[in-house]
């Protein structure tokens, strides 16, 4: 038996279950896996595909299953090394008429990665959104419970995935999938190591670097609580995820006992409670104690060792032998060498390009500037004045969280109060671009919702001459500016009353004419009537002049009384 052939018998491949055939088997030369805390795992296959039969046929078709699995030697106790699909086919045409086909297919993450999507979800903890996540993926949920219940969730236009790596950041959790699971588990839990590796045995190489640079004694996390007006302040002075290797102390107190105390401080972030606050410090705490600890090893292949996995490391001495979470893994086979697998030991941190730009592309669910919004609800529930909004340029059905008011002089039961109507179209920002804590700062006129006056009615020579406020059901305030300047309240009904600054008058007419005019110009004070006039006082009414008085009548006058006094 050949070399190449023994080596070919430890890789076993399925396409939609289906072993390849032995002539395929054969023909394939190479075989790389990679798997990262940032990207879908990726399988490559390379085969010889002499008079490119192979990249002609339907063999290996776009979007089947494919399953890679090794073993011994002899064939024995198979191991799954990847399980995806396959995204593409990419025959090589060289020269000396070789052919060589490429085979690529991402593991199931990257069903996540498909589609952006615009959800909203109510009351829900973080693990409630990746069971969601995981069902309309297809795939079973490996998930760790979380406590924190979040009374809103915008998922802005993103796909499930940012969503996800989004949510997990802010608690310490990592996301990754394995076969048809979806795990999104803590990473600073330690799981039992998948591989025991000896140096000079398994384990090939290792190169391990131990740094101080970027480790703090403190992480502040500072929000603020709108609905409780208080500041909101988190807190973590330990970290609960690095190496379990032969260091003494951990990262944040070696660094606090050799340079000082140093904080790490993230401000404006969208914790509303201390929970959530005192969350975001401690996975902020991990990632950077993850840091404390990177390394690159490479031991003989290994299926289970994968990214998110753990392994243990011995014969490096006590301070570097000991158990180290894998970031990365990359599994190489081909037939003129041993199948190798390297890792890298980083914490979340982005270890290539790729990487790093995948992770530049999760957004923080950001909407900077301004927006435009309609108004759902006006009933709050904890009787804040705010009201709830619907954006019709992301999606027409989605309601948003509640958002309070910007209003005039809004303070302890005083300020302009007028909540908007709903349907109304206002103008809405989002507080630190979160787009889950918006704020109305004002309503919007449209032609469908015209303004109160026309423009005839309030501009005049480029000038506004008129000035209103006007509400749903007629009633107006309204002020004029130009000659006569007056200002007039006039009720739906037609009531009304105008304070006249150039006749000096003020005037209290209802809609059926009944009139009460009061004249600085005249110093007179008329009270008249289409009908009867009655002036009643509960106790004494008294009538003086400093000069004559006059009671007249076409009729009948009466004076009535228990004693009449003339003087």
């Amino acid at each position: 038996m050949s070399r190449e052939d023994a080596f070919i018998r430890q890789i076993h491949v399925r396409v939609n279950g289906t072993p390849l055939d032995a002539e395929l088997m054969n023909d394939l030369y190479q075989v790389q896996v990679e798997s990262s805390l940032h990207l879908p795992a990726m399988c490559t296959l390379m085969l010889h595909d002499a008079n490119a039969k192979l990249a002609n046929s339907n063999q290996i078709p776009l979007g089947g299953s494919l399953d890679v699995g090794v073993s011994d030697e002899q064939g024995k106790g198979e191991k799954a090394l990847f399980s995806g699909e396959i995204i593409s086919i990419e025959p090589e045409f060289g020269e000396g008429m070789v052919v060589n086909l490429g085979v690529r297919a991402l593991n199931r993450l990257y069903r996540l990665q498909r589609s952006q999507r615009t959800v909203a979800y109510q009351s829900v903890t973080d693990s409630d959104i990746a069971q969601q996540v995981a069902q309309r993926c297809g795939l079973s949920a490996v998930v760790q419970p979380t406590s924190t219940v979040h009374v809103h969730v915008m998922q802005d236009g993103i796909s499930d995935y940012h969503l996800l790596r989004q949510r997990a950041e802010r608690i310490g959790y990592g996301v990754w999938v394995s076969g048809e699971e979806l795990h999104f588990e803590p990473l600073a839990d330690n799981p039992a190591p998948v591989a025991t590796l000896e140096w000079g045995q398994q384990l090939r190489e290792f190169h391990p670097e131990i740094s101080l640079a970027q480790q703090v004694s403190e992480v502040l996390v500072k929000g603020w609580d709108p609905l409780n007006k208080q500041p909101v302040v988190g807190s973590s002075t330990s970290s609960q995820a690095q190496p379990a290797i032969g260091e003494t102390n951990s990262p944040e107190q070696t660094a606090t006992e050799l340079f000082g105390y140093a904080s790490d401080m993230v401000t404006g972030a969208d914790a509303l409670n201390q929970q959530e606050a005192d969350a975001l410090a401690q996975a902020r705490m991990d990632a950077i104690a993850q840091q404390h600890v990177r390394a690159e090893g490479s031991c003989y292949g290994n299926a289970a060792i994968q990214a998110g996995a753990v392994v243990q490391l011995s014969a490096l001495g006590d301070r570097y032998s000991g158990q180290y979470r894998v970031s990365s893994a990359r599994h190489y086979w081909d037939t003129t060498r041993d199948y190798i697998t390297d890792f890298v030991v980083q914490g979340g941190a982005a270890e290539t390009l790729a990487e790093w730009v995948q992770s530049q592309l999760q957004p923080t669910i950001q909407r900077p500037g301004v927006a435009i919004a309609i108004v759902t609800n006006n009933q709050d529930p904890d009787g804040c004045g705010r009201v709830k909004l619907r954006y019709p340029w992301l999606d027409n059905t989605l309601e948003s969280n509640w958002a309070p008011l910007a209003s005039l002089g809004a303070g302890k039961q005083r300020g302009w109060y007028a909540l908007p109507e709903v349907n109304d179209q206002v103008l809405v920002v989002f507080e630190q671009g979160d787009i889950a804590r918006p704020i109305v700062v004002g309503g919007m006129w449209s032609q469908v919702d015209p303004p109160p006056l026309a423009n005839d009615e309030a501009i005049s020579n480029g000038k506004v001459t008129r000035r209103a406020i006007v509400s749903r059901s007629g009633h107006r305030l309204v002020f004029d500016e130009e000659q006569p300047a007056s200002a007039t309240f006039i009720s739906a009904g037609g009531h009304r009353i105008v304070l006249d600054d150039d006749v000096g008058t003020m005037t209290l007419e209802t809609s059926g004419g009944q009139q009460v005019l009061l004249d600085d110009n005249s110093r007179t004070i008329k009270v008249s009537g289409t009908g009867k006039v009655e002036v009643d006082a509960s106790a004494d009414l008294a009538l003086s002049a400093g000069g004559n008085i006059n009671i007249e009548a076409n009729g009948t006058v009466t004076v009535k009384g228990a004693l009449i006094q003339l003087n």
